[in-house]
């Protein structure tokens, strides 16, 4: 069994680190699809109106955080991340589960006809909506679009 898991830690809007976090990668350049970044709050918004949830909103850095698996509470994500400034308060946000794909599962299917593989990991953002809101707008991440 895996014993290595993630915390994930969007980092502020305006942060643009220049060293390599003591623990984990920054992961920068990830696009939303069916959702948007609220920076003010650091969480999942619903889509800019009139965009239709297509146009791909920026994504904050994620700080990929690892611990053991089974430990990944609060507390032991705490611990982890007790010197870093930079961690934001997610105070009692609910987090999404969202799915990291190489491009778009849409655009892909039109564009490929043969599919390759393309989903990367599930990433957990904080959002003030529960999951099923965010699974019926087909909410993702995408590496590329």
């Amino acid at each position: 069994a895996d014993q290595m898991a993630f915390r994930f830690v969007p980092l502020p809007a305006a942060a643009r680190p220049t060293v390599a976090p003591e623990h984990g990668v920054f992961v920068a350049g990830l696009h939303l699809s069916g959702a948007r970044w609220d920076a003010t709050h650091g969480a999942l918004a619903d889509a800019a109106p009139g965009s239709s949830g297509v146009a791909h909103a920026f994504c904050p850095i994620i700080h990929f955080v690892p611990v053991m698996a089974g430990s990944t509470t609060d507390e032991a994500y705490a611990e982890r991340l007790a010197d870093d400034e930079a961690a934001p308060s997610a105070g009692a946000l609910l987090r999404y589960t969202c799915p990291v794909y190489v491009a778009s599962p849409r655009a892909r299917a039109r564009d490929s006809p043969r599919l390759l593989p393309n989903f990367v990991i599930a990433i957990e953002l904080p959002s003030a909506e529960h999951a099923d809101h965010w699974i019926l707008r087909g909410a993702c991440a995408l590496c590329s679009t």
